[in-house]
């Protein structure tokens, strides 16, 4: 055990769907080298529609910025852009619209990344509440379709693309690039890199990799073509379980993952795979890796560490795709995980102050204090602190009679706390406004941003006020600063149980003894299994200066399964806090400045928990005990199994929906999600922050908000009560020819998904305004839901055309 706790301790960092290697870009889509800028999937933007509206608002920003063109050079142009998916098209369609010099240039096609994806692919125009800003259309669709929509746009407009030509470096300066490319060399003013990483698929690099590339595939474009095939499929994502559930139908499917369980693919398809498994039709491994490729046949490591070989005619290696790295060497694009010599230096300089600060909080004890104990005399450090104190603690010298306010004056270790409480509590107020407005701009739901910083915030100055003037004047300074304790219980403050006399008041020692051992061994463990970490992320101080102080560098947090296993130090640090408590309790009476307490506060409490978390947030992001045994920017896959129920709960209507969809006649073809947009907005705005917490993004909504019933998401714009969708109010607003609104989707018990061809059997019942349900059935969906049938929520009242009606009626 210790020795495979200490590979994973030093393994080279694995590549993870959810934590690829980003460039450095700034707030204007600036990287790391002046002029050139960043779009797209490089620049963490997948979703093709935010990659539209991306690219599109990066032209107008560079059209600003440059001007018109330069009439005495016509060779000259405005922006080369290097790139011909989402991000590059819609940048070039803005660039054409407003009459700038440009080309567009990929090493592939257009649309490689669309191009790339199985046939028949349905593409959703997620997020569901931002709007489309470019001229390029894009809505619900299939892949098919997208490509087709997108060809005729730009044969309309004459975008000027350049596919199959590859970009081999940037040289020059702003104003003066020249993009040197394998069909020559382009002059342009500024550079946009639109990459994605369609044409660098990640290799597993095992024998027979190279040999046998012929049979080594990377992408499913049409599953017809390998019917009757020995299909061996490498991979633990959704791309690999969309390949496998598309092949396993007509093939002997063999798929693979090093992944102990399926964390990253979606419900629908964790459980399509599942449901193949005990069917037979697929051969699932979990925890094994690839080992080698033969002409003929795939050897692999299983769970148990034993070899196993198979017979195999295509190999598909689907374990993601790599950014350009090489290419980002060459033109000077840093990378977020690069570390420069002007970076060392920074945290150098940054580590110095935050030791400095706890140095000379702790003035004059010894250890903590070197060495400035050497070079400040006291008098001199008084001479400093206290008119400090007095300026800072001017607001409340007033509630103090002048001896209590003088016995202030000459004690230094309170002036020490409250100037270091103080300043906490200002970081914490304005990095935590800054978090809030950052946040609220782009959260699903703001209402929870906003209420978790106002509740940090808020409970960081109401325990200033208490610890530093409140308890002061209630129980004097000698016991004031215990009422830290009832904001963070032991460990975290972990004198609780410390520094206490014979001559203390009882009713102050079961005060504050007893409300330790509650908050510590009764109310955060009960909270914390009702609502996991958010202790660290709603109320405690040191988890707070991580979420407001250390916000703006979340990006840069250690993320993936090495970064995991270091957590093994907070449940180190927790037994150490247990054993040197019982030791100085029982064996010192209470009393801290014996060896044990002494070692335990300057290693755990000096250096752990404030000097490196601080110095480092910069790469950790956080910063305490707590923190460290339960981050709070991460589910582990427990959590995930938590998070799956709920997505599927809403992902499943929205695909019932759209299998109703080839229902509906020629030309009213459209997509039936169309028909009710309010409705899918509040299913979609429910699934949102759900994947967000599938994908460990650290600000997604909490899960128990995320897993209630999808009828209680609470969309943007939210409508007024008797103005929705069904409401008496709307009704006779429909579009001509369609049913009344009112119209409930009934779904059948919850169990596998259709397989390919079957369509997906529902009832149409309508509204709660009769008691009789459709074709005079008693009871509507009250009864359909006694037969076990789940009745979609008030959020999916939805207007249906009447063939999709017809179509979705049980057969008689």
């Amino acid at each position: 055990m210790p020795l495979a706790l200490l590979r994973r301790l030093v393994a080279p960092r694995r590549p993870e769907p959810s934590y690829p290697d980003l460039p450095v870009v700034s707030p204007a889509g600036e990287s790391s080298r002046p002029g050139v800028y960043l779009a797209g999937e490089v620049a963490g933007t997948p979703l093709i529609k935010l990659g539209l509206n991306q690219g599109h608002a990066l032209a107008e920003r560079l059209h600003q910025e440059l001007g018109p063109p330069d009439p005495t050079d016509p060779d000259l142009l405005d922006v080369v852009i290097v790139g011909a998916g989402a991000a590059g098209l819609g940048a070039a369609m803005r660039c054409h619209e407003l009459g700038m010099r440009y080309v567009v240039l990929d090493a592939g096609r257009v649309a490689s990344t669309v191009v790339n994806m199985y046939k028949g692919k349905v593409l959703f125009a997620e997020p569901a509440g931002v709007p489309l800003n470019s001229s390029l259309w894009f809505e619900e669709c299939t892949r098919e379709q997208l490509l087709a929509r997108w060809q005729e746009q730009l044969h309309q407009a004459g975008l000027q693309v350049r596919e199959h030509t590859r970009v081999s470096d940037v040289r020059g300066a702003p104003g003066a690039f020249v993009v040197v490319t394998d069909r020559g060399e382009h002059r342009a003013r500024r550079v946009l890199l639109a990459l994605g990483k369609a044409g660098n698929p990640r290799k597993a690099g095992v024998p027979g990799e190279q040999e046998h590339a012929a049979r080594v595939l990377h992408h499913l474009a049409d599953p017809d073509a390998f019917d009757g095939r020995r299909v061996f499929v490498y991979g633990g994502g959704d791309v690999a379980a969309e390949a496998a559930l598309a092949l396993c139908k007509r093939n002997r499917v063999t798929m693979v993952t090093v992944d102990p369980a399926l964390t990253f693919p979606r419900k629908r398809n964790v459980d399509a795979l599942l449901a193949e498994q005990a069917a037979g039709r697929l051969e699932l491994h979990l925890g094994s890796r690839l080992a080698r490729i033969e002409p003929d046949a795939v050897t692999f490591v299983d769970a148990g560490g034993q070899e196993r070989t198979v017979q195999n005619d295509v190999v598909f290696e689907m374990i993601g795709a790599e950014l350009p790295l090489p290419l980002f060497r060459r033109v000077g694009v840093r990378l977020e995980r690069d570390w420069p010599l002007g970076r060392f230096l920074a945290l150098a300089l940054v580590a110095l102050l935050v030791y400095s600060l706890y140095a000379l909080k702790k003035y004059p004890e010894a250890p903590y204090s070197w060495p400035f104990d050497r070079l400040i005399a006291p008098a001199t450090y008084d001479a400093v602190l206290r008119p400090t104190f007095e300026v800072a603690f001017a607001p409340f010298a007033w509630l103090f009679d002048p001896e209590a306010y003088a016995v202030l004056r000459r004690t230094r270790w309170f002036q020490q706390g409250y100037l270091y409480s103080g300043l906490y509590t200002v970081l914490m107020c304005v990095f935590g406004a800054l978090a809030l407005r950052r946040w609220s701009a782009v959260a699903a739901d703001p209402r929870y941003q906003r209420w978790r910083y106002a509740t940090l915030i808020g409970f960081q100055v109401a325990f200033f006020l208490v610890a530093n003037v409140i308890a002061v004047q209630a129980l004097s300074i000698q016991h004031a600063w215990r009422a830290w304790g009832l904001y963070q219980p032991w460990p975290l403050f972990f004198n609780t149980f410390h520094w206490w006399d014979a001559s203390d008041p009882r009713a102050v020692v079961g005060a504050f003894v007893g409300a330790g051992l509650l908050l510590t061994f009764v109310a955060i463990p009960l909270a914390a299994r009702r609502h996991g970490k958010r202790f660290c992320t709603w109320i405690c101080g040191c988890g707070g200066l991580a979420e407001t102080l250390g916000d703006r560098w979340r990006h840069l947090a250690a993320k993936g399964a090495r970064s995991r296993a270091w957590e093994f130090q907070g449940a180190v640090v927790l037994a150490a806090a247990a054993i040197v408590t019982v030791v100085t309790v029982g064996a010192f009476g209470t009393r801290g400045d014996n060896a044990w307490a002494s070692a335990y506060s300057y290693v755990v409490d000096f250096w752990l928990v404030a000097v490196i978390p601080i110095a480092l947030y910069r790469l950790l992001r956080r910063q305490g005990v707590v923190p460290l045994l339960v981050p709070p920017g991460g589910l582990e896959p427990g959590a995930l199994r938590l998070v799956r129920p709920a997505a599927h709960r809403l992902e499943r209507p929205v695909h019932l929906l759209h299998a109703l969809q080839p229902a509906l006649p020629g030309g009213g073809r459209r997509d039936v999600l169309r028909q009710g947009p309010a409705a899918v907005r509040q299913l979609q705005h429910g699934l949102h922050p759900v994947r967000d917490l599938h994908r460990r993004v650290p600000h997604g909504r909490p899960l128990l908000r995320a897993g209630r019933a999808p009828g209680r998401a609470a969309p943007a714009g939210r409508q007024p009560r008797g103005q929705g969708v069904g409401s008496s109010r709307a009704r006779g607003a429909a579009p001509p020819g369609l049913p009344p609104p009112g119209v409930r989707l009934v779904l059948p018990p919850a169990g596998p998904e259709p397989g390919p061809g079957r369509q997906p059997r529902a009832r149409l019942h309508p509204g709660r305004r009769d008691r009789r349900g459709a074709g005079g059935e008693p009871g509507g969906p009250a009864r359909a839901r006694a037969r076990g049938a789940r009745v979609l929520p008030r959020a999916l009242v939805t207007v249906l055309p009447p063939a999709a009606r017809r179509a979705a009626r049980p057969p008689s």
